[in-house]
């Protein structure tokens, strides 16, 4: 339209329920110059300005076309004025679809429509090869009249240019779609034609709003059928951790991730044509919890695992925070054997293992049945050969060690946690 006041053009194109592609090229066009605009819009105005003056003469009125002119140039010559600055804007629209009645209904339509709100689009029949060439980078089009368009930067703003429908921002890394809520034909149909993108972004988490103490930290649940992406789209959002240089652990009951990482790392070429991704993956470190390997005992020995040096979480210190841990551990074995005496010395076991761990001793939770093991009541004794009975060759031997395994730390930046 000559005014493109609230013209939002693309926002009237993403409504539309079938995939269209709007190009939009704008080269900035001098004002000034024998060629430039403020010329162009001089000439322009004293050529209407004398054909209606002359038609008054002959006739008693001016034509509308040349009202029109005269309105518009004077306006541009205000715009010039004001050193606003103009633009040769060429923008053209790709109707897709999967047979060439419906591109034709959909042609038609998407006509129709802007012909509603007298918008006129023109189907270049035979123009189209030259309109592709314009379209290329680098190609000028600033003198090509008439498919090309004279807009301000405001003008171009009106359009509504890269801005969306949703109220706030999407700020992250880009993982897909979602399906328009409108009727498509085909799964791509609905993802070409849809414009709501899909962001994640793990560094915007953990964020209190108004003074609550809840914190706004996602809890994402990903579901579907069997073959359909679910296990990608967490290889995504793992991937993008790593490239945030954020820490994070990954289970893998699986174990494919290792079978996977293997055969990039232990390609030769890969190495030599990605060396930073190369090194990205190959600072992933695998842990296997794999009980007929010895070496895996103790790794998820908690006087390994938690720091008692530094504050874990807001409620709790390091300290409280292991001896919880270690006796929600042991409560999980006896339950309910044993006299109040020997959970009592339990407790007193737990506390002096916890002692040399500050004191900067290697100790794990085998001490604690030691420590427990040579105590002179029958009862408490009993207990800890009840508890070394327990752990000696089960899967309780990943958790119970004398602490020399290098066990499940967040050293690493991306741990994958393995399940045998």
């Amino acid at each position: 339209p000559e005014n493109i006041t609230g013209f939002h053009l693309f926002r009237l194109v993403q409504n539309m329920s079938y995939p269209i592609d709007i190009n939009l090229k704008a080269h900035y066009y001098k004002s000034e110059g024998i060629y430039g605009l403020a010329t162009r819009a001089s000439q322009s105005l004293k050529t209407a300005s004398n054909n209606v003056e002359e038609r008054y003469q002959a006739e008693g009125f001016s034509s509308s076309k040349d009202d029109k002119t005269i309105e518009i140039a004077e306006v541009l010559n205000d715009h010039i004025s004001e050193k606003k600055n103009f633009f040769s804007t060429l923008v053209t629209f790709t109707v897709s679809a999967e047979d060439i009645e419906t591109l034709h209904d959909r042609v038609a339509n998407l006509i129709e429509s802007f012909r509603s709100i007298d918008v006129n689009i023109v189907k270049p029949i035979g123009e189209q090869k030259r309109l592709f060439y314009y379209d290329l980078m680098g190609s000028d089009v600033s003198q090509n009249r008439y498919w090309v368009q004279l807009l301000t930067s405001e003008g171009i703003g009106e359009l509504l240019f890269a801005v969306n429908q949703q109220v706030g921002s999407n700020i992250g890394f880009y993982i897909g779609r979602g399906a328009p809520k409108t009727v498509a034909n085909s799964t791509q149909d609905a993802l070409d034609s849809s414009k709501r993108l899909v962001f994640f972004n793990p560094l915007i988490t953990n964020e209190i709003l108004d003074g609550s103490t809840s914190t706004t930290s996602p809890n994402i649940m990903i579901t579907g059928k069997t073959g359909r992406g679910k296990s990608y789209l967490t290889k995504i959002i793992l991937k993008i951790i790593q490239l945030s240089n954020a820490k994070a652990i990954y289970f893998d009951p699986k174990q494919e991730m290792r079978k996977w990482y293997s055969a990039v790392l232990n390609d030769q070429t890969f190495k030599a044509d990605y060396p930073d991704e190369y090194t990205l993956l190959n600072n992933v470190r695998f842990v296997t919890l794999d009980v007929s390997d010895k070496t895996n005992y103790g790794v998820l020995d908690p006087f390994i695992v938690i720091d008692v040096r530094h504050t874990m979480g807001q409620t709790q210190s390091g300290e409280e925070s292991l001896k919880a841990t270690v006796q929600e551990i042991f409560k999980q074995i006896y339950r309910d054997y044993g006299s109040l005496i020997a959970e009592t010395e339990l407790d007193l076991a737990i506390n002096k293992i916890i002692q040399k761990r500050q004191a900067g001793e290697t100790v794990g939770m085998l001490d604690v049945i030691e420590e427990l093991a040579q105590n002179e009541d029958e009862d408490v004794k009993h207990l800890a050969k009840f508890l070394s009975g327990k752990v000696t060759r089960s899967s309780l031997s990943l958790v119970f060690s004398h602490g020399e395994s290098e066990g499940l730390k967040l050293n690493n930046r991306i741990t994958i946690l393995e399940t045998a």
